[in-house]
């Protein structure tokens, strides 16, 4: 974050110039959640969360989503009807989602991990202080950018060989999409990154197509667009129980964008820190 006359190095919106501050940053949507043992009447205590929230995240919304539960054995799936209760700010770029088994944190507007780290903890502590006896079972911190390359460039130019694909020239194909799946695993859950190129509107993955954030400016871009677009999406998991203790799981969550950090330098080359790091 520092602001000395070097050249800028990009990262995920982590360590070095963040994403968010960048002229032409990529980053389309972070989200943090965390899951925990269902509270089947966590319903009650919203009332005192948009209470003390109210301010940051003023807009709210309830509504029921059906869930399909398939159990071991062949007989029919179990289908419910779930309570989702959404806050956001008043851009409607950042807020969070409350299920009885789940707080996620989502953003479409992000400058520092440290200044989005921040908003999270508050948003911890408050739940922390409000719920009390949650029993948390997993944690998921997860990145979303998109590449929308210059005219008369591929998506291919910005990442490094090895997620590249055969692309056989030769072959003289009208189109070339690819996809490169990566999976680390580590004894306390795993970190995923996928790369897809030939992406299409609304050009998030598709679980995450209920988010109804409004738009960051690169999937703008990428709907303007007249090249192929990719997308970089890094998840990392990570398993734990234990009881909801705020300090505790942003501490995990800094350690959890520390390695999401470290797979997307290595993923983007220099070609990609130029154009990101320039005007639109």
């Amino acid at each position: 974050m520092s602001a000395d006359t070097r050249p800028k190095v990009v990262s995920l919106g982590h360590g070095g110039t963040s994403l968010g501050q960048l002229a032409n940053a990529p980053l389309a949507l972070v989200l943090a959640q965390v899951r925990f043992s269902p509270y089947l009447t966590i319903g009650s205590h919203i009332p005192t969360i948009q209470d003390a929230l109210r301010k940051q995240y003023p807009a709210f919304s309830h509504e029921k989503i059906q869930t399909i539960e398939f159990g071991p054995t062949f007989g029919p799936p179990k289908v419910e009807n779930e309570d989702l209760w959404n806050f956001t700010d008043a851009e409607n770029r950042e807020g969070f989602v409350v299920q009885r088994n789940s707080l996620i944190f989502i953003a479409t507007k992000y400058e520092t991990f440290e200044d989005f780290s921040e908003r999270h903890a508050k948003l911890l502590t408050c739940f922390a202080g409000t719920i009390p006896d949650l029993l948390v079972e997993r944690l998921g911190l997860r990145y979303v950018d998109l590449i929308v390359p210059n005219d008369g460039e591929s998506p291919q130019e910005y990442v490094i060989p090895g997620l590249r694909g055969c692309e056989a020239q030769s072959l003289k194909a009208i189109n070339f999409d690819s996809q490169a799946i990566s999976r680390w695993v580590f004894p306390n859950g795993h970190l995923l990154f996928r790369y897809s190129t030939g992406v299409k509107p609304p050009f998030l993955p598709q679980d995450l197509g209920s988010i109804k954030l409004d738009n960051a400016e690169v999937v703008n871009r990428a709907e303007r667009a007249k090249s192929n677009v990719a997308s970089m999406d890094f998840d990392r998991i990570v398993n734990h129980k234990s009881p909801f203790n705020a300090k505790e799981l942003s501490t995990l969550f800094k350690k959890m964008h520390d390695d999401l950090s470290t797979i997307f330098k290595q993923s983007r080359n220099k070609h990609a820190e130029e154009v990101w790091n320039s005007k639109p």
